[in-house]
């Protein structure tokens, strides 16, 4: 009984020959806690059942409020409830030439440089430069229409 760590008892039983103390209850911390001022908390306060029948209280109009706003739409927004909500196989090139007309887009390289003059060979006074020059730009002017 000297190295017993309990100071008292409720009493004593003897089982087997060894003397067995019992102890006194121990007290319920939740059963024995200090109780708030209001008894329920904030939380308790506060919270409503979402399935209740009660109406939603008035408040006044807040015009910043979130549900007050229109929705918000972003460029390449995922599409809801798609199996596929984004655009698929889109390219980021394109295949036209963005300097070419309807005129000259299917001139190839062979229709741009094997003209008339090129095959027959330059007639009468193509030997002067400055008619040369002209004729070269008015073809350029031609190709770029």
């Amino acid at each position: 009984m000297n190295k017993s760590q309990i100071g008292s008892s409720r009493g004593l039983v003897r089982k087997n020959g060894d003397v067995i103390a019992i102890a006194f209850k121990a007290p319920d911390p939740l059963k024995d806690a200090p109780k708030t001022m209001a008894g329920r908390s904030q939380n308790q306060d506060t919270y409503r059942w979402p399935q209740s029948k009660e109406k939603k209280p008035l408040v006044p109009y807040y015009t910043q409020a979130e549900r007050n706003r229109l929705p918000t739409k972003f460029d390449g927004e995922a599409i809801p409830y798609a199996r596929f909500c984004q655009e698929r196989n889109v390219s980021q090139w394109s295949h036209a030439d963005p300097g070419a007309n309807a005129k000259t887009r299917f001139r190839t390289m062979n229709m741009n440089t094997f003209t008339a003059q090129t095959t027959q060979g330059m007639p009468t006074g193509f030997t002067n430069q400055g008619i040369v020059s002209e004729k070269t730009r008015w073809l350029h002017q031609q190709i770029t229409k």
